[in-house]
């Protein structure tokens, strides 16, 4: 497990400290390097084939990466669903996260008709991400990577099944004043 504190205001680092597991390999910057960045910097520093992202407010489910690993025998990137959690566990409730599989075929269609996936649940093999499709700074940093992706060819899904508790709070990115305004004025983004 690799772990990137990006210059954080809180406790990781205290809490890093103490975690005693050699499977976990740290990475701090005294400078906020921003999301694109410090994601590309796990990715470079990590030695196995599957990358699989997860943000520090969301918990991965335990079947998760035995799915994950074996959908990536087929695909270059797989999604799933999320549950929402707090008092209940409960599907995503906004439109994109409709508990239904898109398969491959229809990937290209679904992004660019919306976002249906909840970037927490991506897993990736490696190769499918050399550093000419690393992320790029921007408000849809993983949207922009997805079509990129999709137009060098990757074969990518999203399963039914949640592999994924996703917290909704008021920290989160996508609720800062002025996200969807930055957002369609990404130049990544094609509206």
């Amino acid at each position: 497990v690799l772990v990137m504190n990006d210059n954080s205001s809180d406790l990781t680092q205290q809490v890093l400290e103490v975690v005693e597991d050699r499977r976990l390999r740290t990475f701090s910057s005294q400078v906020t390097l921003g999301r694109s960045e410090a994601r590309n910097r796990l990715i470079r520093e990590s030695k196995g084939e599957v990358i699989a992202i997860l943000d520090a407010d969301d918990c991965s489910l335990p079947w998760r990466f035995e799915l994950g690993r074996r959908a990536l025998l087929r695909y270059d990137a797989v999604f799933s669903t999320a549950l929402v959690f707090g008092s209940a566990l409960k599907f995503l409730p906004f439109l994109p996260q409709v508990p239904r599989a898109i398969p491959a075929n229809r990937f290209a269609e679904e992004l660019l008709g919306r976002n249906p996936i909840v970037h927490s649940t991506a897993m990736y093999r490696k190769s499918a991400i050399p550093s000419t499709l690393a992320y790029r700074d921007s408000e849809a940093e993983e949207y922009d990577l997805w079509l990129r992706m999709i137009n060098v060819g990757c074969a990518m899904r999203r399963f039914r099944f949640p592999w994924v508790l996703y917290r909704l709070h008021e920290g989160q990115a996508s609720r800062a004043p002025g996200f969807n305004q930055r957002g369609e004025e990404c130049p990544f983004v094609i509206p």
